[in-house]
């Protein structure tokens, strides 16, 4: 299978999302993406379902292939798209906290980013001391903490991850 020359195809035909879709596609998910996207465009083409019969049918006829890969393309794009009132409606809860009158509400975003931060950074900082320092029965010990550690961890990295994520968002909407 050569997604490279598919991914050509599908550049010339004035689907560059497609493309970087179809060549980083690396088995899981991924890869289900990708031969999605491929049988789809073969089916719309006429074609069988590989990645070189896909190419070829665009290269035959790029001006008639065109409108149907970028179709796709389109329908792809909406399938992945979180919503522009998902993004308005985080942007406005934002901006509200920014006007809020307790300092608190206006804060406590970037307060939790940054402690969070620190704090995780002093868990690795123990950790790598006590493993530097030959103190294992230490680490043994903290094992009865463990799970509560991973718990608070994953709620807390989800927590910042969905702030970061959403900021990014509004950064590339220009909000």
């Amino acid at each position: 299978m050569d997604l490279g020359k598919l991914g050509g195809a599908l550049l010339k035909a004035g689907a560059p999302m497609l493309k970087n879709l179809v060549e980083n596609a690396v088995g899981g998910v991924g890869g289900k993406i990708a031969g999605g996207i491929i049988e789809s465009l073969a089916q719309e083409l006429g074609t069988p379902a590989t990645s070189d019969a896909v190419a070829d049918a665009i290269e035959r006829d790029p001006a008639g292939s065109a409108p149907i890969v970028q179709s796709i393309e389109s329908q792809v794009i909406k399938s992945f798209d979180i919503g522009t009132g998902d993004l308005s409606n985080y942007v406005a809860m934002l901006r509200d906290d920014q006007k809020a009158d307790g300092l608190l509400t206006r804060i406590w975003r970037p307060l939790f980013a940054i402690s969070y931060t620190v704090l995780f950074a002093m868990q690795i900082v123990t950790f790598l001391w006590l493993l530097w320092t030959d103190r294992l029965d230490a680490i043994i010990k903290l094992e009865d903490i463990t799970t509560y550690l991973t718990f608070m961890n994953v709620a807390a990295l989800a927590v910042l991850g969905i702030q970061i994520w959403k900021r990014t968002e509004e950064k590339k909407a220009g909000l």
